[in-house]
């Protein structure tokens, strides 16, 4: 040890450069990327953490959709004023069978609230009972009745053979004229938007469908 000690001290700044760099470079550069994660972890779980007031599924649109736009009238007609509550935006295409995992796990994870989608692939999640009854979200005193979907549930086998139907219930809303779902730059030629049956933010779910549909 001693010996190293004299050798450190006779040393070139130099030499000690290229000593460090053969023996103590790549711990260090170890432990600076370790030290690095754990406060990127900390920093995540304790002060930038986010309050999900609404998870919207947004399908097969329009990449340039106005989110930013949606969210801060969202956030003024609700009076959220604190900056870590946010409304959340999925996009996602279907027809992949990965991205059809994706949204079948998170729609029974109970982690999305509201999904915009066209008519096609709405009917296609309607009919597997994903959806929750559209009424319930009208807001009151509204004579809206024009703009709710109507469809069955259904039941199959193994096969995919209908076995069953449910009874005709209005599960969706119709904005192929919302004024406002244009503005945002919505592109679909047949959008509809269905209140997800579990859902957990449904104070705010009633006034996205009054802020789409006034």
């Amino acid at each position: 040890m001693e010996q190293e000690k004299f050798s450190w001290k006779q040393m070139t700044w130099k030499q000690r450069w290229q000593y460090f760099m053969d023996y103590y470079f790549k711990i260090t550069l170890v432990a600076v990327i370790l030290l690095c994660m754990a406060i990127s972890f900390i920093k995540t779980v304790f002060f930038d953490r986010k309050e999900t007031m609404l998870s919207v599924m947004v399908l097969n649109e329009n990449m340039d959709f106005d989110q930013e736009t949606m969210e801060q009238e969202l956030r003024e007609k609700m009076g959220w004023t604190q900056k870590d509550q946010e409304v959340s935006f999925t996009f996602l295409s279907t027809g992949s069978y990965e991205n059809d995992v994706v949204l079948v796990t998170r729609l029974q994870a109970r982690s999305v609230d509201v999904m915009i989608a066209d008519r096609e692939t709405f009917d296609s999640y309607m009919k597997k009972g994903f959806f929750d009854e559209a009424q319930k979200y009208l807001p009151e005193g509204s004579d809206q009745e024009t703009v709710l979907i109507r469809g069955c549930t259904e039941e199959v086998d193994d096969t995919g053979k209908v076995i069953s139907k449910g009874e005709e219930r209005a599960y969706g809303f119709d904005l192929s004229t919302s004024e406002k779902y244009r503005e945002l730059g919505g592109m679909l030629e047949d959008p509809v938007l269905g209140i997800v049956v579990n859902g957990e933010h449904l104070d705010a779910a009633n006034s996205l469908i009054e802020y789409l549909t006034e």
